[in-house]
Protein backbone atom coordinates (compact mmCIF):
# COMPACT_ATOMS: atom_id res chain seq x y z
CA UNK A 1 0.00 0.00 0.00
CA UNK A 2 1.23 3.41 -0.69
CA UNK A 3 3.19 5.25 2.27
CA UNK A 4 4.27 8.67 1.67
CA UNK A 5 4.46 10.86 4.65
CA UNK A 6 2.33 13.24 2.66
CA UNK A 7 -0.23 10.26 2.09
CA UNK A 8 0.39 9.10 5.97
CA UNK A 9 0.24 12.43 7.29
CA UNK A 10 -3.46 12.49 5.67
CA UNK A 11 -5.03 9.66 6.68
CA UNK A 12 -3.56 10.93 10.20
CA UNK A 13 -6.20 13.54 9.33
CA UNK A 14 -8.79 12.12 8.15
CA UNK A 15 -9.23 9.73 11.08
CA UNK A 16 -10.11 12.29 13.01
CA UNK A 17 -13.22 13.70 11.01
CA UNK A 18 -16.53 13.02 12.67
CA UNK A 19 -18.99 11.29 9.90
CA UNK A 20 -22.64 11.30 10.59
CA UNK A 21 -23.87 7.92 11.45
CA UNK A 22 -25.59 7.57 8.19
CA UNK A 23 -22.37 7.44 6.67
CA UNK A 24 -21.28 3.84 7.85
CA UNK A 25 -24.92 2.55 8.15
CA UNK A 26 -25.76 2.04 4.39
CA UNK A 27 -22.43 0.93 3.95
CA UNK A 28 -22.67 -2.03 6.69
CA UNK A 29 -24.05 -4.43 4.57
CA UNK A 30 -20.83 -4.52 2.39
CA UNK A 31 -18.50 -3.70 5.11
CA UNK A 32 -17.47 -7.31 5.18
CA UNK A 33 -16.58 -8.09 1.86
CA UNK A 34 -14.95 -4.55 1.23
CA UNK A 35 -12.49 -5.68 4.28
CA UNK A 36 -12.00 -9.26 2.63
CA UNK A 37 -11.25 -7.31 -0.74
CA UNK A 38 -9.06 -4.31 1.35
CA UNK A 39 -7.00 -7.21 3.32
CA UNK A 40 -6.10 -8.84 0.36
CA UNK A 41 -5.04 -6.12 -1.77
CA UNK A 42 -3.03 -4.90 1.26
CA UNK A 43 -1.23 -8.54 1.26
CA UNK A 44 -0.59 -8.39 -2.13
CA UNK A 45 1.07 -4.95 -1.55
CA UNK A 46 -1.31 -3.41 -4.33
CA UNK A 47 0.32 0.31 -5.54
CA UNK A 48 -1.48 3.32 -7.17
CA UNK A 49 -0.20 2.25 -10.58
CA UNK A 50 -1.16 -1.94 -9.91
CA UNK A 51 -4.64 -1.23 -8.68
CA UNK A 52 -6.14 -1.55 -11.77
CA UNK A 53 -4.11 -4.86 -12.50
CA UNK A 54 -5.38 -6.05 -8.79
CA UNK A 55 -9.24 -5.41 -10.01
CA UNK A 56 -9.07 -7.10 -12.98
CA UNK A 57 -8.50 -10.37 -10.71
CA UNK A 58 -11.85 -9.69 -8.57
CA UNK A 59 -15.38 -11.39 -9.04
CA UNK A 60 -18.36 -9.25 -10.42
CA UNK A 61 -19.57 -10.02 -7.05
CA UNK A 62 -16.34 -8.66 -5.45
CA UNK A 63 -16.25 -5.07 -8.11
CA UNK A 64 -20.25 -5.01 -7.31
CA UNK A 65 -19.27 -4.51 -2.85
CA UNK A 66 -16.73 -2.00 -4.09
CA UNK A 67 -19.49 -0.64 -6.14
CA UNK A 68 -21.96 -0.09 -3.61
CA UNK A 69 -19.99 0.58 -0.20
CA UNK A 70 -18.04 2.97 -2.39
CA UNK A 71 -21.85 4.10 -3.25
CA UNK A 72 -21.21 4.34 -6.87
CA UNK A 73 -24.21 4.52 -8.97
CA UNK A 74 -22.93 2.75 -12.38
CA UNK A 75 -20.97 -0.40 -12.47
CA UNK A 76 -17.38 -0.59 -12.15
CA UNK A 77 -15.37 -0.56 -15.46
CA UNK A 78 -12.05 -1.12 -14.85
CA UNK A 79 -10.40 0.17 -18.19
CA UNK A 80 -12.44 3.45 -17.47
CA UNK A 81 -10.48 4.39 -14.49
CA UNK A 82 -7.76 5.91 -13.70
CA UNK A 83 -4.55 4.46 -11.61
CA UNK A 84 -5.88 6.62 -8.77
CA UNK A 85 -9.64 5.89 -9.70
CA UNK A 86 -8.67 2.26 -8.91
CA UNK A 87 -6.63 2.40 -5.98
CA UNK A 88 -8.98 4.35 -4.22
CA UNK A 89 -11.91 1.84 -4.81
CA UNK A 90 -10.15 -0.35 -2.69
CA UNK A 91 -9.45 2.23 0.62
CA UNK A 92 -11.39 3.23 3.43
CA UNK A 93 -12.87 6.87 3.16
CA UNK A 94 -9.94 8.38 5.24
CA UNK A 95 -7.30 6.62 2.97
CA UNK A 96 -8.63 8.56 -0.71
CA UNK A 97 -5.79 10.16 -1.47
CA UNK A 98 -5.58 12.64 -5.05
CA UNK A 99 -2.15 10.85 -5.92
CA UNK A 100 -2.10 12.98 -8.89
CA UNK A 101 -2.93 16.43 -7.56
CA UNK A 102 -5.57 17.05 -10.23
Amino acid sequence: METSTQYINHVNIMKDLQLHSDFYKVREPFKEGFEEIYEEAKKEDVKVDTAKEFLHTLSQDELSTLQNYSRLVEKIDIDELSDEGAYNLMMHFNEKFDFDKD
